[in-house]
């Protein structure tokens, strides 16, 4: 299987790398991986994580800044005009409320039990 490798902290690649992919499991009908590299965790690797123990508190503080998203959003913002700040509120608003109504829809499906 191919592996196409992207820096997961740059949407260009990450666009680019991506597009690579599908177009060659298009042409060959074939699978075709994407791997994400350079991307800072956030948070512990679950809520009961204690990072605290194994990290020092400047690694933490940096893993808690960085937000790959905020950084995709100023790249197409700043360095391909692709939209503006105020298009990107407006975008990140519709989808956090597309993204309540599946929730609130998922909610009062029946549930297995």
């Amino acid at each position: 299987i191919p592996i196409f490798k992207a820096n997961g902290c740059n949407m260009a690649d990450v666009y680019d790398k991506t597009l690579q992919a599908a177009n060659y499991s298009r042409k060959y009908s074939a699978p075709s991986l994407v791997l994400y590299q350079e991307l800072i965790r956030r948070f512990g690797h679950a809520a009961t994580d204690r990072q605290h123990a194994y990290l020092n508190a400047d690694v933490v503080n940096r893993m808690a800044e960085s937000d790959v998203v905020a950084s995709g959003i100023v790249q197409a913002a700043e360095q391909w005009n692709a939209l503006t700040y105020s298009e990107a509120r407006d975008r990140f608003e519709e989808i956090g409320e597309m993204v309540k109504d599946s929730f609130d829809v998922a909610a009062e499906e029946p549930k297995i039990t």
